[in-house]
């Protein structure tokens, strides 16, 4: 079902960044990211927001390898989407900044790139 979610995730992306639509705040995402959570615990979600979620952590994740971050080879979107989440979590201050802010940063304090 999470494949079927992340593949409409990324159609909307691909939608709001077509039409220019910059109405997405960080408080909107962390509210999706709680909607990703019930589906964890087997509440009702909205496929909507969890999709959304799912897509923009994916979408992020991939524009983002190598140059801001590194996660190691074979992490799956869903633990990318927990580690966003949990920094979500432990972060309620930085609410306010733009997803995409926050994607990066997250990924980035877990997955740090090595010097080389």
């Amino acid at each position: 079902m999470k494949k079927v979610l992340l593949v409409i995730g990324l159609m909307l992306m691909t939608c709001q960044a077509v039409y220019g639509a910059e109405y997405a705040t960080g408080n909107d995402f962390v509210n999706r990211w709680r909607e990703y959570k019930k589906d964890d615990v087997g509440q009702r979600y909205s496929s909507f927001d969890v999709a959304y979620y799912m897509g923009y952590v994916d979408g992020i994740s991939d524009t983002g390898y190598g140059i801001w971050f590194a996660y190691p080879k074979g992490t799956t979107t869903s633990q990318l989407c927990h580690v966003v989440g949990k920094w979500i979590d432990d972060h309620p201050e930085r609410w306010a900044n733009t997803p995409w802010v926050i994607v990066v940063t997250a990924l980035q304090e877990a997955f740090p790139l090595q010097k080389k």
